[in-house]
C-alpha cells in the first residue's frame, strides 16, 4: 500500500520568514519512494543515521561491518529534511510531502 504523508507550514508572524528548515522522520513501517520528496520549494535532503546527518539523496552512503561503505538504498533513508528556499510572506505558507510504501 502506498502512503502520502504531508507536513502543512505557515508563517502567522507579520514579517517574512526566512531559512525555515523542517525536518520529516519516516516511520519504521515505511519505505520511502525515491524521487516523492523532492519539490521546486524546498532544497531537500536525507538521512540515513537517524536525522544525525543530511546529504543530497546521491550522496548517501552506508558503513558496512567490514569497513566499506556502498550507496543507500530507499530503505536505508529514515528522516527528510527540508529548507525552503525562498522566504514565506506574512500569512502565507504551503505544503511538502512524501509518499511510501508499507512494509
Amino acid at each position: 500500500d502506498k502512503v502520502v504523508y504531508s507536513l502543512n507550514y505557515f508563517n502567522d508572524a507579520a514579517e517574512a520568514a526566512d531559512n525555515i528548515v523542517l525536518v520529516m522522520p519516516i516511520p519504521d513501517e515505511v519505505t520511502y519512494l525515491d524521487g516523492s520528496a523532492d519539490n521546486n520549494v524546498a532544497q531537500t535532503t536525507y538521512s540515513v543515521d537517524a536525522g544525525q546527518s543530511f546529504a543530497p539523496r546521491a550522496d548517501l552512503r552506508i558503513q558496512q561491518a567490514d569497513g566499506t561503505t556502498r550507496s543507500a538504498t530507499a530503505t536505508d533513508i529514515t528522516h527528510i529534511k527540508w529548507l525552503v528556499q525562498t522566504p514565506v510572506a506574512p500569512n502565507t505558507g504551503g505544503t511538502l510531502a512524501y509518499s511510501g510504501r508499507l512494509k
